[in-house]
């Protein structure tokens, strides 16, 4: 069909941008063609006017005369209502009809005061205008037939040999009936420049208009309603075609060849895999209208391209191991990087439906598989994607279609097509993604996105379902919830693609420089990074030895505790013989994952006690303190005030003391109920001469009470340092996470000077490669307390002697590193609970040395020189026997101060199962010594940094830390035999067989060494505090003898603390990354609580 249009005048300079139509676009009906096809009618009723004739008058509002067809007219006037407004009958009759209008003096229309007010210039009626076709050839031919636009528009660009134009595309959404794509052309040849207008419904014809070089072209209305439209084009003079793009989407002529790459071989190969018109319609449509679908089928043909003979490789017969070449790795990582970010743009303003965003996502999904060449699995996405598609166009267009309940069968196969669970529990798994080809850290995006699919999975089920069985959510709302649900876990897949994507960029680039280089994303590291990527013009780049595990049930479950232990998601250290321990071997735990320790620890939320966080000041370290670290633990935490049930079991807290607009999520587990349990042991302890606590993490942790953990209360979910500090930030363009990436060393400028200044970070990357990454500012070490002194071992930062014996030049000699180690044994005892009790809650007891020695005076100063002289020549240190005597004469200090000694032992209480109580309710009571004076090792024991470095935390090699834990266990043995608590539990472990009720030292003592295992809370390997008492770092983290680098982790505190570490080493990283910022030259940038 014919269209021509009287081409306006201008109606943006040269110099206007896309934003400048998009005000103008929609704001007013400019033309209806129903009214226009009466008036025709009306016209050649008149007497004496045959249609023959109509169409020569038409025919000269052209300068060029042209000639049109009376089957022209004929299909104008037979369509519908809304149709035929770019039809050239359309057009000429409106020019011809308001000619009339001056002929007969009347005053203007409606329709052409309307055009007017848009364009103000008026039209323009005397330069010649042509036809252009737009091909990908060196010249763009003119054309004054109509009859090869079909092929043109229906995306036939086959033809593209020599310079192709480039295309710049801005793309309204479709919404409000919107089906017009405006595209914005630049080329050279005799043709000048043509605009192309596309019916992104694609299974009908497409209508090609133009207008003259340096015009302006304006669209109306399709099925969807009237539109006003305008795009500008701009002169071959100022066509530039090394200048980036104007618009949101460039395509250079690579990205066309892939383009059309993907329309005349990749999608005519998946019409086996689905009908015809899938390809042809729905994708193609989604590929002109979603710049999100542009770019991935871009990197899908990228990848596909060159691999022979597609159709076996499809079915399956031949497997590829092709090499692709950096460039074309870089060039499809980048189109998956812009697909993705697209995706969770579009997402997250709402501006796609669910069945587009499905087969986006779909789409997605399809693309990473071609990068792997994993085309047998693409496929089969691919194929259940164009199903569901279809079933959710039905329920869109409005047809029949099985009620809610099949939209439920539908999202649960949408989770099929992208690789998920469905919902029904036999519901077979996902095709194992096969990768004969591998990008650099492609192998770890397998699983990482593997992760992404079971978190997925179990928010969608656990919703879906939990609104089903409610009685309160009728049918259509839960609908709603699920699609709710659905779009939520979309976006949050989206911007673990674009974060990963970015990590796997960053692998091209590595020689560019970061500002910070953090080692280690674990409960410190990524804390730290979050802070400082706050600050948009400054890069961090994080390096994690492990992967992601948010979606890893032992590690999501908060009642799945030492499940994740011994897993691959732990270092599994191991200690050394423990001499004083019967030569026991004990096993150390670390996570390593992202998250580090976080992932797997007890998620116990204790802080430390007020008086010891002061003695970090009375060591020397200025701005340290409890009064100055205390906005620090609130501008961390997200608390979440206790339930209704929740307070009537126990829960309690002071607002005080508590942060609500931080990242972490602390709070009452959601398996904490009502129950009699807790009054219990709460009224034997009482009657023991415990206190009851009403908020332990108020500074003083001392009495009995129900503690919170580091929770996602809501969601029944573990709260790490990934899910806090990571996850919801990952699409910061400055924030880079390298995954399986060991840190080996830091790496250092060549100096004389006597402060050393690193230059970056060796690492080993995940496909084994060792590179290095450069840090500009500062490298932060936050391994740790068992990884950051090895680390700084490997980079020359230690001991001489230490060092020489595995030929490590000495950059910064400080005997510190990995001395001073502290660590808690720990022991319990378990019993069973009778019927009676019920309820499961939480709790804790701290008691202090006076509350269980009674009996036994604590030995006076007069043997802490013994001590320290035993600790000396145990360890054989450099450093001095009254370096230690000092340090251990602070803690005995803390110990026996007055009126309030800080607790020295603690006793943690759990049940299970974890709801209700019965004859198998279980009762478990783990006690440790929390400030033992026993000090170990760890130091490197190779330079290959793959080697374990040795651990000794020497447990019980001061008799003292023996004596009391022996004491410790009476206590609880005194607790388990007291009333109330006696007539409901039947001991089990150890029961009077083995250790009767008037046991000797001897015989608790045996029982203590046998049974205990360390408690995985090591500090103070790399110590802030002075130099000359073994300090590593000074009060701004920075270690001694150099100029930018910091270690941010539960090394540096100096001394145990009576709570549990994660509370204290996010409060530590938080102000930490305000010391570097200040020091930075920044604002002043304080704790916000």
């Amino acid at each position: 069909m014919r269209k021509r249009t009287s081409a306006p005048r201008r109606l943006m300079g040269s110099g206007g941008s896309m934003e400048d139509w998009r005000k103008i676009a929609g704001t007013s009906p400019l033309i209806k063609p129903p009214g226009f096809r009466k008036k025709i009618s009306a016209y050649l009723a008149e007497p004496g006017i045959t249609q023959a004739g109509f169409l020569r008058e038409v025919a000269k509002t052209y300068p060029d005369s042209r000639k049109i067809q009376s089957k022209v007219l004929d299909d104008f006037l037979s369509k519908g209502a809304s149709a035929g407004s770019t039809s050239v009958v359309f057009y000429s009759s409106y020019v011809f009809f308001e000619k009339m209008r001056i002929r007969d003096r009347k005053p203007k229309s409606k329709h052409r005061l309307e055009m007017e007010k848009l364009h103000p210039h008026g039209f323009e009626t005397q330069t010649t205008r042509q036809l252009c076709d737009m091909y990908g050839e060196r010249a763009v031919h003119t054309k004054t037939s109509t009859r090869r636009r079909e092929a043109l528009i229906r995306g036939n660009f086959s033809r593209m040999t020599g310079v192709s134009p480039t295309l710049q595309e801005e793309i309204r959404p479709r919404r409000d009936g919107m089906h017009v794509l405006h595209a914005q052309a630049a080329g050279t040849g005799p043709g000048g420049f043509s605009v192309i207008q596309f019916d992104l419904n694609l299974a009908k014809k497409l209508e090609f208009c133009t207008c003259e070089p340096l015009g302006q072209l304006e669209a109306k209305t399709m099925r969807g309603g009237p539109i006003a439209m305008a795009v500008h084009i701009a002169p071959a003079s100022d066509y530039d075609p090394s200048s980036p793009p104007n618009s949101s989407i460039g395509m250079s002529i690579q990205e066309l060849r892939s383009v059309y790459f993907f329309k005349n071989v990749t999608a005519p190969t998946l019409i086996t895999w689905h009908k015809c018109n899938f390809w042809n319609s729905h994708v193609m449509s989604l590929a002109f209208s979603e710049p999100s679908v542009r770019h991935a089928i871009i990197a899908m043909s990228v990848a596909q391209e060159h691999m022979s003979d597609v159709y076996d490789v499809i079915q399956g017969d031949v497997q590829i191991h092709e090499s692709v070449t950096e460039a074309r790795k870089k060039f499809a990582l980048e189109h998956y990087t812009k697909s993705v970010a697209l995706l969770a743009k579009c997402i997250g303003e709402g501006g796609a439906g669910i069945q587009e965003t499905a087969m986006i996502n779909c789409i997605i999904f399809v693309t990473y598989n071609f990068m792997c060449a994993d085309l047998n699995t693409a496929m089969s996405h691919l194929r259940s994607g164009g199903k569901i598609y279809d079933k959710w166009d039905k329920v869109r267009r409005g047809a029949k279609y099985g009620g809610e309940a099949s939209l439920d069968v539908d999202l649960a196969s949408m989770f099929k097509i992208l690789g998920l669970y469905a919902l029904e529990d036999d519901s077979p798994q996902p095709t194992p993604l096969e990768q004969y080809h591998t990008f650099p850290n492609l192998s770890n995006a397998k699983w990482s996105i593997e992760n992404l699919i079971a978190e997925g999975t179990s928010h969608f089920r656990d919703g879906s379902m939990r609104s089903f069985n409610s009685p309160d959510n009728p049918p259509t709302r839960h609908v709603q919830e699920t699609e709710n649900a659905y779009h939520y876990k979309l976006k949050q897949w989206a911007f673990d693609f674009e974060s990963l994507v970015y990590s796997i960029n960053r692998e091209f680039t590595v020689e560019e420089q970061d500002e910070i280089t953090s080692l280690r994303g674990g409960t410190a590291g990524l804390a730290v990074a979050n802070r400082l990527s706050e600050i948009s013009s400054m890069s961090v780049a994080v390096i994690e030895a492990g992967d992601k595990v948010f979606n890893n049930p032992n590690v999501t479950n908060p009642n799945a505790f030492t499940v994740a232990l011994e897993t691959s998601i732990d270092w599994q250290y191991s200690t050394t013989n423990q001499t004083h321990a019967d030569g026991r071997i004990m096993p150390y735990h670390s996570g390593k994952a992202l998250g580090g320790t976080s992932t797997i620890n007890g998620m116990t939320y204790i802080r430390a006690e007020k008086s010891q966080i002061n003695t970090w000041g009375v060591l020397g370290n200025e701005g340290w303190s409890w009064d100055e670290l205390l906005p620090y633990y609130k501008k961390s935490e997200d608390f979440s005030i206790p339930t209704l049930a929740q307070a009537a079991s126990g829960a309690t807290y002071d607002p005080d003391y508590h942060g609500e607009a931080g990242p972490l999520k602390v709070g009452f587990t959601y398996g904490t109920l009502n129950g009699s349990l807790f009054d219990i042991v709460k009224a034997t302890w009482n009657g023991l001469g415990i206190p009851t606590n009403t908020d332990l993490n108020g500074g003083q942790v001392r009495g009995i009470s129900v503690f919170p953990s580091t929770v996602d209360r809501d969601a029944n979910l573990r709260e790490d340092a990934a899910k806090a500090y990571y996850y919801p930030f990952q699409s910061r363009p400055n924030l880079f996470v390298f995954l399986n990436t060991t840190a080996n060393k830091i790496v250092w400028e060549e100096t004389t000077d006597a402060e050393k200044i690193a230059s970056g970070v060796q690492v080993a990357l995940a496909n084994g490669t060792l590179t290095t990454l450069n840090a500009k500012r500062e490298v932060i070490v936050s391994a740790g307390s068992l990884r950051s002194p090895a680390i700084l071992e490997l980079s020359g930062v230690g001991n001489p002697d230490i060092l020489s014996k595995f030929n490590i030049p000495c950059i910064v000699p400080l005997p510190g590193v990995g001395e001073n180690l502290q660590e808690q044994p720990n022991n319990d005892f378990a019993g069973f609970l009778n019927t009676t009790q019920n309820g499961s809650v939480p709790y804790v007891t701290y008691a202090s040395l006076p509350d269980f020695l009674p009996s036994l005076s604590l030995p006076n100063r007069t043997v802490l020189p013994l001590w320290a002289n035993k600790i000396a020549n145990s360890l054989k240190t450099s450093l001095p026997t009254s370096t230690i005597l000092h340090l251990l004469t602070i803690q005995y200090d803390l110990l026996t101060q007055q009126p309030n000694p800080v607790p020295d032992a603690e006793i943690l209480f759990a049940s299970t199962p974890s709801y209700g109580a019965g004859p198998s309710t279980l009762l478990v009571t783990a006690f440790w010594l929390l400030l033992p004076f026993s000090r170990g090792n760890i130091h490197i024991q190779s330079s290959d940094p793959s080697v374990y470095p040795a651990i000794n935390p020497n447990f019980f090699l001061v008799d003292f830390d023996l004596e009391v834990t022996v004491e410790l266990a009476r206590f609880v043995r005194r607790f388990w035999t007291s009333e109330p608590i006696a007539g409901f539990v039947q001991m089990i472990s150890p029961d009077f067989r083995v250790i009767g009720q008037n046991a000797t030292d001897e015989v608790w003592g045996s029982w203590v060494k046998e049974n205990f295992v360390g408690n995985s809370h090591p500090i103070a390997t790399a110590a802030m505090m002075p130099k000359e008492l073994g300090g590593v770092v000074d009060a701004r983290l920075k270690v001694y003898g150099t100029v930018n680098v910091r270690v941010v982790d539960a090394s540096v505190m100096p001394f145990q603390v009576s709570g549990h570490l994660s509370s204290t080493v996010y409060a530590i990283a938080e102000k930490a990354a305000d010391m570097i910022k200040e020091d930075m030259g920044g604002d002043d940038y304080t704790a916000e609580v």
